[in-house]
């Protein structure tokens, strides 16, 4: 690679960087809202089966409110994935970010010996 193609290069992945940092941000809002959502019913449902079934144990009543709240689980996972998936593939692109600003440093370094 020549300086200008690695010039382009960094340039891409910059905006790859930020872009993605972006995306996280929402999906990491996301995620949270998502969280919170699950909480909420599931303590809800919590409160709800102890107070129909006095005589259940707590597992049983936990058991219960993870059954009825199992749709925000779900969502909850999926946000969790896709937040994680784009964390995951930001870290990559620091990596490659890394590699390529090294690449520039060794290309300068070579020019300079010449």
């Amino acid at each position: 690679m020549n300086a200008q193609e690695i010039g382009a290069e960094l340039e891409r992945v910059e905006n790859l960087i930020n872009e993605k940092t972006l995306e996280l941000s929402t999906l990491r809002e996301a995620y949270q809202i998502a969280k919170a959502m699950f909480e909420n019913t599931f303590s809800r449902y919590l409160l709800e089966t102890k107070a129909k079934n006095p005589d259940w144990t707590v597992q049983e009543v936990k058991a219960q409110a993870v059954n009825l709240a199992y749709v925000d689980k779900l969502e909850k996972i999926k946000k969790e994935s896709s937040y994680q998936k784009a964390n995951n593939e930001l870290e990559a692109l620091y990596t490659q970010h890394d590699g390529v600003k090294e690449m520039s440093y060794n290309l300068r370094q070579e020019m300079n010996r010449l």
